[in-house]
């Protein structure tokens, strides 16, 4: 049985959470990052690592880079059983904060192009087409979607704030 979205922390990742998120990493991609890329990630000054925690279990995870007034999502991944509850969104719009208060103004990812459902998330918080990567992901082949959110300000504004 699921826990509900009400017990939903989001915090900052840390090294204790490696095992967990390189689990879910690995059930959610065909090349799942090692772990020892995320131990890279949380020693990189401009890196933000945050995971979604219900009661003592890793529901998902987001990572970005926050630089030069923009962020950049590097991947973001929630766990089969905890998805279409809003996890992702919540994540995204707690990264936003981090981000809006660490300088950055807009926020950039890559999505593959036939992912609907990260799409469709990704245009409800204002993401839009900016172009598109051909052949970007090396294990399939498959062309990526680069979208932007060129305010993440009236995101967070008009989405109510992070509620993490």
């Amino acid at each position: 049985m699921r826990k509900s979205d009400s017990e939903l922390i989001i915090r900052y990742m840390n090294y204790d959470d490696i095992k967990a998120v390189h689990e879910l990493e690995c059930l959610s991609f065909k090349t799942p990052w090692p772990p020892s890329a995320f131990e890279d990630e949380l020693k990189n000054e401009v890196a933000v690592y945050l995971v979604a925690e219900i009661g003592n279990e890793i529901a998902g995870y987001v990572g970005s880079w926050v630089f030069l007034g923009e962020c950049h999502i590097n991947n973001i991944a929630t766990a089969p059983s905890y998805r279409g509850m809003g996890i992702a969104r919540r994540m995204l719009l707690k990264l936003m904060s981090i981000a809006y208060k660490k300088g950055a103004l807009g926020m950039t990812l890559e999505v593959r192009e036939h992912n609907e459902p990260a799409k469709k998330l990704y245009e409800k918080l204002n993401f839009t087409y900016a172009g598109k990567r051909k052949k970007y992901y090396s294990d399939t082949g498959e062309d990526a979607y680069v979208m932007w959110n060129n305010d993440i300000l009236a995101t967070i504004v008009l989405n109510g704030g992070d509620k993490a």
